[in-house]
């Protein structure tokens, strides 16, 4: 998949609307994984936030992956556990199926 495909794959969850993709924020999840808000995330000190939402993952293997029986599919730490994934129809299922093919 090339990165033109992730990024349409994920447009809509992106046009959401806000308290829509704030049920999955990062924030709220104990394996730091999900959606990051508009000014939630900030990397200057001296700033008010980052000028970008996001989506943050980890690795985890599609179905009928044989790489799912990896070491990387069941991490431990800061970083584990399993990611955060929008409800929905088939264009949820699409942006999981993208981001995870990406």
């Amino acid at each position: 998949m090339v990165p033109e495909e992730a990024v349409k794959s994920s447009l809509p969850f992106f046009d959401l609307p806000e308290e829509e993709k704030m049920i999955y924020d990062v924030h709220a999840s104990d394996s730091f994984k999900g959606y990051n808000a508009l000014l939630s995330e900030n990397n200057d000190p001296e700033g008010r936030g980052d000028l970008n939402e996001g989506y943050n993952i980890g690795w985890e293997a599609l179905e009928g992956d044989e790489s799912e029986k990896s070491s990387w599919s069941h991490a431990e730490g800061a970083m584990g556990g399993g990611n955060v994934w929008p409800q929905g129809g088939d264009d949820m299922k699409e942006f999981r199926r993208g981001m995870l093919t990406y």
